[in-house]
């Protein structure tokens, strides 16, 4: 079996979801790490330094070098895309970064080029 980890975290070092996965998997080699909202965790870091290290995560090496895999980071676009099906309760159009669900997919795939 695989075990997915999946935690909201800042702090690498206290997992809570992840000592509880340990209790089943103590080496973490059944157990694939995945860490949401990164995109509400950016404007908490000072430095692009600090990003890039809890990015790299290596903490979670050193604590767990047998782990199946990650961290992998999830994000959303929540609050960035209006979404017309919300009946003028999401704002107005000028809180939206995006118009679209494609116009979001669309800046993604330039950042990744």
């Amino acid at each position: 079996y695989i075990i997915l980890c999946v935690e909201d975290t800042m702090d690498w070092k206290h997992g809570i979801t992840r000592e509880i996965v340990q209790k089943a998997d103590p080496d973490l080699s059944r157990t694939v790490i995945v860490n949401t909202k990164l995109d509400t965790k950016l404007p908490q870091f000072g430095t692009p330094n600090d990003v890039a290290e809890f990015i790299r995560a290596s903490i979670v090496e050193r604590l767990s070098p047998h782990k199946l895999g990650g961290p992998f980071y999830t994000s959303v676009p929540s609050g960035r895309v209006n979404r017309l099906d919300l009946g003028g309760k999401g704002g107005s159009a000028e809180d939206f970064l995006f118009d679209d669900d494609d116009e979001f997919v669309a800046a993604c795939a330039e950042k990744v080029d």
